[in-house]
């Protein structure tokens, strides 16, 4: 009898419990959260690896021997590397006829659980790659060990590092298509910008004058007539598209007539499906639109600052205030008189200036950091920030303003004591179904952002009382956009000197080889579908068309054949008649005529060709 109970409840156990991974084992009220912790636990591993990385030069040295997949370039031995897995959803594949219930969809997919496949900013060379991704693609082939550790082919979970130069590393390997591969950035994906970010109201102020209009040097690597206005217009747009819902942005053009706002401060709204941001589109637009003052007069930078801290509206909750200004520097020095140094401060306004380089900078005369100028004074009087760009880097607009989004992060891990947090619901672009993120950004010892880490969790593949008590638990959790911290601190930082360093001074990048080549010629469907998924069939072979198409032209190569004979040799002249187009009727008088004959005074095709319809319908009778 003891012995029946006993099995009795091991039969119950086995029911209600779950495995979740190699150490969660859910059967109570309390596994919501102890699967939640696991998830934060992992993501916070990714995290460190990843600082890890960073500074282990032996990943650059060897990084040309060991190629770095990118999703839309396969290779024939992932064929053998790949595995038939469960997945919520492949759109890619239909299912077999021999499966009943194809409501459900395509649930197999081959995925590689071997290495991590990557994703390059949109019009990313790959012959060419920049400094900073190549740099990132190399140090992070390391998170493959980690990743493995986390996810496994008998329960998919996709796990991921988006590095702050734009590259994006994901396991287990999976293809996408082209068009996903040609305009995905990790950095404007929900879960990468609610790991870093908080409720804030950005000010952006954009140098529109006339210095601002000259060309670039030839260290920003831009096609000819690039102007700093451009830039600035890239920096500004790159901007907006990070921003969360709930926030409120205004840009500001300034030049030495002062300032002027492009409309009023916008809401915005929900992230949507596409990342397009439908109710950013015209700021973009506006922005995409200033042109450079006319007065050669240097732009009145102390304008811009008064009118935009003014303009921060008076909101229910708790928001940071942010005013970032993009200039080449040519700007009238800070009144210290007028500038609004009570406001910002009563406000704990956060004022960023970043400075694009400029010709007159190598000169050993030149003032670059504008040290000789009231700016470091008066930016640190009030705990703000200066910093010149690197040239190369305002190509990836998003990764030149790295100390923007380290500043965000920092703020967001002093909000939420250092702890993942937990993404709102968004489409995932591995599954095509509602997805929530747990992320956690990776920040080194100087402060500065390497790069946002995510496990997604899809709701649907956890058995019913686990997805009860999950979701039940995500409620308690950090998520979505997070309020600031009440008692945030800022701190001045200035730059004061060239901060532009090799990442391992003993190992140079490789110019190539980073990634591995294409080397399967098979379309998506193919290396993808398995199991009850099959490729979809190609197009039924239209005998019709050819069919069509053969007795079309055999009908015109006769009425050709017919009209000439019966024009050259004249014997109806009904039809003559009905011919009077000047192609059919001069080609057939063409033909009567014997090579170099004078018929008419007419000897060159291009004086046939000149004829009338009348004069060769006389001709030709």
């Amino acid at each position: 009898m003891r012995t029946r109970l006993v099995w009795l409840l091991v039969a119950i156990f086995s029911l209600v419990c779950t495995p979740k991974g190699p150490l969660v084992m859910v059967c109570a009220v309390g596994d919501g959260a102890k699967y939640n912790d696991q998830k934060e636990q992992e993501v916070m591993a990714i995290a460190a690896a990843a600082l890890a990385n960073q500074g282990n030069c032996f990943l650059v040295g060897s990084c040309k021997s060991d190629c770095s997949r990118a999703v839309c370039r396969p290779q024939k031995e992932d064929l053998q590397d790949s595995l038939c897995t469960k997945v919520d959803n492949n759109e890619y594949c239909p299912l077999s006829n021999s499966v009943s219930n194809a409501s459900q969809g395509c649930q197999q997919m081959m995925l590689n659980y071997k290495k991590s496949y990557i994703t390059l900013p949109p019009n990313t060379d790959f012959q060419n790659l920049p400094t900073e991704i190549t740099r990132d693609v190399c140090l992070q082939r390391a998170l493959d060990s980690t990743f493995k550790t986390i996810s496994f082919p008998d329960n998919f979970s996709y796990v991921y590092f988006g590095s702050v130069s734009g590259a994006w590393r994901a396991f287990p390997g999976r293809d996408s298509t082209e068009e996903r591969c040609n305009s995905f950035d990790s950095r404007w994906r929900p879960w990468f910008l609610d790991a870093i970010s908080v409720s804030k109201q950005l000010m952006i102020l954009v140098d529109t004058g006339n210095m601002m209009g000259t060309s670039v040097t030839g260290e920003f690597q831009r096609p000819l007539g690039t102007t700093y206005l451009d830039i600035g217009i890239d920096l500004a747009v790159s901007l907006i598209q990070t921003l969360s819902p709930g926030d409120f942005v205004q840009v500001w053009p300034f030049n030495s007539s002062g300032a002027s706002p492009l409309g009023p401060a916008i809401n915005v709204g929900n992230y949507d499906d596409s990342g397009a941001r439908s109710e950013l589109m015209p700021l973009k637009d506006s922005v995409k639109r200033l042109k450079r003052s006319d007065d050669p007069r240097p732009s009145d930078l102390n304008d811009g600052v008064i009118k935009a801290v003014s303009s921060f509206k008076t909101t229910g909750s708790n928001s940071l205030k942010l005013v970032v200004v993009i200039s080449n520097g040519n700007f009238i020095p800070l009144n210290t008189t007028t500038f609004p140094t009570a406001v910002i401060r009563q406000n704990k306004t956060k004022l960023l200036v970043y400075k694009l380089p400029v010709n007159s900078d190598s000169d050993p005369t030149s003032d670059p950091f504008l040290i000789n100028t009231t700016l470091p004074s008066v930016l640190c009087g009030v705990q703000g920030s200066f910093e010149v760009l690197e040239a190369p880097a305002t190509a990836n607009p998003l990764y030149a303003l790295r100390g923007y989004f380290s500043f965000l992060a920092q703020t967001h891990q002093d909000a939420v004591n250092s702890k993942p947090t937990w993404s709102n619901v968004y489409r995932s672009v591995a599954q095509s179904l509602d997805a929530v993120t747990v992320t956690a950004p990776a920040i080194d010892k100087d402060g500065r952002l390497v790069g946002v880490s995510g496990i997604d969790v899809y709701l649907n593949q956890l058995e019913g009382q686990l997805r009860a008590l999950v979701v039940s638990d995500l409620a308690s959790r950090r998520r979505g956009t997070i309020q600031p911290p009440n008692n945030l601190t800022l701190v001045c930082s200035y730059q004061n000197q060239s901060t532009v360093a090799a990442v391992c001074p003993s190992s140079s990048l490789p110019s190539d080889g980073v990634t591995c080549p294409k080397t399967d010629t098979r379309n998506l469907a193919e290396r993808v579908c398995c199991g009850n998924c099959v490729p979809p069939p190609p197009p039924p072979f239209a005998w019709w068309k050819i069919l069509l198409i053969f007795v079309g032209g055999s009908i015109g190569v006769f009425l050709l054949v017919w009209a000439c004979g019966n024009c050259y040799y004249g014997s109806n002249k009904k039809f003559k008649q009905a011919v009077k187009s000047r192609f059919a009727c001069c080609f057939c008088w063409r033909t009567k005529a014997l090579p170099g004959a004078d018929v008419g005074g007419l000897k060159t095709p291009a004086q046939v060709a000149s004829v009338s319809v009348t004069q060769c319908s006389i001709r030709s009778k």
